[in-house]
């Protein structure tokens, strides 16, 4: 069920505009399709808070007939379209290049140029791109802009919770980084909230801009949001609100085109169906969970969600409390499925431990 956003208060900051035609879908986690402990333990007591002020919850599942779009994308993943900004041809780069975020080397955000056995032959950082602090996820559109999001895995001091929720963007043609959309939160902010975005995906076919937020959350009170962002006028297209996600992706499988979310309180992934314009839907759909390869991914979390080509998907695991983490502990998991269109589910085929 579906409601219209109210006025917000205003911040300090200047938060995205949110027009009167954007909707706010508020929804309750369809069940699993075996009961878990695991499961129950970390979402059943949170069923309460998310069907707050809903009238009618109806459940999606597998069984559920295929949604129908009003136009046909191509099968596949959904950000295909990523091109190198435009300024990096000035710099005299002649190797493949890269941004790079990893606090362990970097404070914001380097780009990198690499030979073809991956060392680094030269580094560039502009003055502005360690204004926010300790980056995190990054997302190239079709143009060579970069969308980038604080994450203070280090310290509030370089990355404050009054900034967490800001998009920032290196402009292709300029390579200045400056904020570039700053989004609502849900409640009003506690000391202990320490995060707020936690992920990007952008769209190629919509030309839409995706964004996790955590913002507002605490242990016991899940108030995360998902937003859809016009990167033409930076202003929030719809939310989907009442749940706490870390990694997304985008992909066109056999139902339409659906926004892949993996959870921060469990180590299960949802999808949730997109429309033609780029909206986000309410008919989240339980996909996998990371404990389906085995029980000891049980702490968890699908920290980035990639597809690759029409049929391969990429999830990069991290455990995550809600907590700051030092540098030397970004031990992550590599698992990577393959995707039977016949049976329209995801495969797990491979798996690769890895440090940043």
């Amino acid at each position: 069920m579906s409601k219209r956003t109210r006025k917000l208060e205003r911040s300090e900051q200047k938060e995205a505009p949110i027009p009167k035609e954007a909707v706010v879908h508020k929804r309750d986690l369809p069940p699993t399709p075996a009961a878990q402990p695991r499961w129950k333990r970390y979402v059943l007591p949170l069923i309460g808070i998310l069907i707050a002020g809903i009238v009618t919850v109806a459940f999606y599942t597998r069984s559920q007939p295929p949604s129908v779009l009003n136009e046909t994308f191509t099968s596949g993943s959904a950000q295909y379209c990523a091109t190198n900004s435009k300024f990096i041809q000035a710099l005299g780069f002649t190797g493949v290049s890269a941004y790079d975020t990893r606090s362990r080397y970097v404070r914001g955000v380097a780009l990198r140029e690499i030979d073809q056995n991956a060392n680094i032959m030269n580094t560039h950082q502009d003055e502005t791109w360690d204004d926010a602090g300790y980056l995190g996820a990054l997302q190239n559109d079709e143009f060579g802009n970069v969308y980038l999001i604080p994450v203070p895995f280090i310290s509030v001091l370089e990355n404050p919770p009054a900034k967490a929720n800001t998009i920032w963007r290196i402009d292709t043609n300029t390579g200045k980084m400056e904020p570039f959309v700053d989004l609502p939160a849900a409640v009003s902010l506690e000391p202990q909230n320490l995060f707020g975005l936690l992920d990007l995906t952008y769209d190629c076919d919509t030309h839409m801009l995706y964004a996790s937020s955590v913002l507002g959350s605490t242990e016991t009170n899940m108030v995360g949001r998902i937003f859809q962002v016009d990167p033409t006028t930076r202003a929030v297209k719809s939310i989907l609100e009442g749940i706490d996600a870390f990694g997304l992706g985008i992909f066109n499988d056999m139902r339409g085109k659906r926004l892949y979310i993996g959870l921060t309180r469990s180590p299960e992934i949802y999808s949730v169906g997109l429309s033609s314009s780029g909206d986000i839907g309410n008919d989240l759909r339980y996909e996998m969970a990371l404990t389906d390869v085995s029980d000891a991914y049980a702490d968890d979390r699908a920290r980035s969600i990639v597809f690759q080509s029409q049929s391969q998907l990429v999830i990069k695991t991290l455990k995550f409390n809600y907590n700051l983490v030092a540098p030397s502990e970004t031990r992550q998991t590599i698992l990577v499925y393959t995707y039977n269109a016949n049976e329209d589910k995801w495969q797990f085929t491979s798996s690769q431990i890895t440090s940043e």
